[in-house]
């Protein structure tokens, strides 16, 4: 079994809020995603344009890594 050395969040806000729309944890990193981009979110359908991005490392007591970016977003 391998051992988990690193993990992965990345948090996706509502439109102009700090209200989180969507939560993904991997053990891969996510592709990048920058200040500017359009997304779309599954459930609604909804396009928003990517406002900021803010990133977060830290390491757990085990020594597990935690990768942690998040998006803002604005309607477009």
């Amino acid at each position: 079994m391998k051992k988990e050395t690193s993990r992965y969040e990345l948090t996706i806000n509502e439109p102009d809020s700090e209200f989180c729309h969507s939560a993904f944890t991997k053990e891969i990193p996510f592709p990048q995603i920058s200040k500017g981009d359009y997304l779309r979110f599954y459930d609604t359908g909804e396009k928003v344009k990517v406002s900021e991005v803010h990133h977060a490392v830290w390491e757990t007591e085990n020594g597990i890594f935690t990768f942690q970016t998040l998006i803002f977003t604005t309607k477009i």
